[in-house]
């Protein structure tokens, strides 16, 4: 587990500061993805985000998975640390910014001899990968995962991180029955294709950007991208921590005018016979904005900030129709 100091001793960040911040955090993660905005974007808003409970949903929470990051070639250490470069680069970008943050290669070693589920059948409670200090970054490396067979354990072990990610629970196994405890966990899954997990959200990166990072996969990052340095680090942790903290709400009128954009979205689908937005689409982008509004340190939601989150999910739907397409026809294509 990494951590850094929560909120750095640094003068706090005024309301006008939140643009330059935003900006300097967005330039920062484009330049670890080989320049891709659309994907940093998204990278930002996932750290933002944290879970919210109202009643019995959890809202606000943004489990990201970026596709596209190739495989590496180094053996992969029989540890929880990340062999390919490329994950590491990324992981490491990220780590910088949040206080606390945990690597999970998805090897078949370690998720078939690990646990990722505490532990108390033999009487004294044994430790789980995923019984961690709310607010978490739990970066999961799916790129190095091989054939072979996933036993039991294995199994469980995934079974307890698709858990963590949409009901933010982790399961306590005791002797009788195993109680379920809630949490509050990010997590960010890099695979080279669609992951085995579901996440709330998928973006595939761009053409550019799998070829910086397959570059980074083989030789390390180059020379002309530098990481943070201790100053930058510091200032964009404390703009993202205090950003995920806001209080935030929606005003009635927006919530009026998201209502009324929804239907009549669904009344023009319906006469054209396309696809309707679904409730779990809907769900999204209203996540999407109010990331969107904090990023920008706004406590209520405008109509300027849910178009934003439009169009950007039209882009993210896109992108990954296009990705789809390209997949499908390659996998098409006669062997040469």
């Amino acid at each position: 587990v990494q951590s850094h100091e929560l909120l750095p001793a640094l003068p706090p960040v005024q309301p006008s500061e939140y643009a330059g911040r935003r900006a300097m955090c967005l330039t920062h993660l484009a330049s670890v993805l080989g320049g891709d905005e659309l994907a940093a974007q998204y990278l930002l808003l996932h750290l933002l985000s944290k879970t919210v409970r109202v009643q019995d949903a959890k809202v606000g929470k943004l489990a990201l998975n970026l596709i596209g990051v190739p495989a590496g070639s180094e053996p992969q250490p029989a540890e929880f640390a990340f062999g390919n470069r490329a994950s590491r680069w990324v992981g490491e970008a990220v780590s910088q910014l949040v206080p606390f943050s945990v690597s999970v290669p998805f090897n078949l070693q370690l998720l078939n001899k690990s646990s990722f589920t505490p532990n108390a059948e033999q009487g004294d409670l044994r430790a789980g990968v995923l019984q961690l200090a709310p607010g978490t970054e739990v970066l999961c490396d799916e790129t190095c995962l091989s054939e072979g067979t996933l036993d039991e354990r294995g199994v469980r072990n995934l079974q307890a991180m698709q858990t963590a990610i949409i009901d933010q629970t982790v399961s306590y196994v005791y002797p009788f029955q195993p109680i379920e405890m809630p949490t509050s966990l990010r997590v960010l899954v890099l695979s080279t294709g669609k992951s085995i997990l579901h996440s709330d959200c998928e973006v595939h990166v761009s053409e550019s950007s799998r070829q910086f990072l397959a570059s980074v996969a083989r030789a390390g990052p180059p020379a002309d991208v530098r990481p943070l340095d201790p100053m930058h680090s510091e200032q964009l942790r404390q703009y993202v921590e205090l950003a995920r903290h806001l209080d935030f709400g929606i005003p009635k009128d927006v919530s009026d005018h998201i209502s009324g954009e929804y239907a009549a979205s669904r009344r023009n689908a319906h006469s054209k016979g396309e696809a309707m937005v679904t409730q779990e689409e809907l769900a999204l982008t209203i996540t999407v904005a109010r990331l969107i509004s904090v990023s920008k340190g706004e406590s209520e939601l405008s109509v300027e900030s849910w178009a934003e989150a439009v169009a950007l999910e039209q882009r993210r739907k896109e992108r990954n129709a296009q990705a789809k397409q390209k997949s499908t026809s390659k996998s098409a294509a006669p062997p040469s």
